[in-house]
């Protein structure tokens, strides 16, 4: 919202919370539009999130940052990026998450939500890893049909 930022946001959705429904009503009516619109778009982000796999959205996100690692060129690699960014936000939003989640506490412990979340996710990368793959074939197996 306008000045305030998210504090501003979380400050009035606490007090949202305790209103009646007529109250609400005017307090809604009350927002500037450029408010209405953050406030909804902070609400539409935090339903996507409580509803989001966090170890799929790692995994993808760990995908994704690991195919820009290939780009050899900086600004082949900016490029790459801002393409996601305007053809495919969620792919932008997904990187940058893993980024965060597996990088962060170089200097400081983490906190625990994002160990925990982490120490997940190489659990079962580790598991997927020490999980034997049955051999490829060449030819189909008997019986099949071409």
């Amino acid at each position: 919202m306008g000045a305030g930022g998210e504090d501003v946001v979380l400050e009035f959705l606490a007090r949202y919370v305790a209103m009646s429904e007529r109250e609400r009503d005017q307090a809604l009516e009350e927002l500037s539009p450029v408010d209405r619109e953050a406030l909804i778009a902070l609400s539409k982000a935090r339903t996507e999130t409580a509803e989001a796999d966090l170890l799929r959205t790692l995994t993808s996100g760990h995908e994704g940052l690991q195919k820009l690692c290939q780009v050899v060129e900086p600004d082949d690699l900016l490029t790459a990026i801002s393409l996601a960014a305007h053809e495919n936000p969620a792919l932008v939003v997904e990187a940058l998450f893993a980024a965060v989640v597996l990088n962060r506490g170089a200097d400081e412990p983490d906190p625990v939500p994002i160990a925990v979340l982490r120490e997940q996710w190489r659990r079962q990368v580790a598991g997927l890893i020490s999980t034997p793959r049955p051999p490829e074939r060449d030819t189909p197996p008997e019986g099949a049909r071409p």
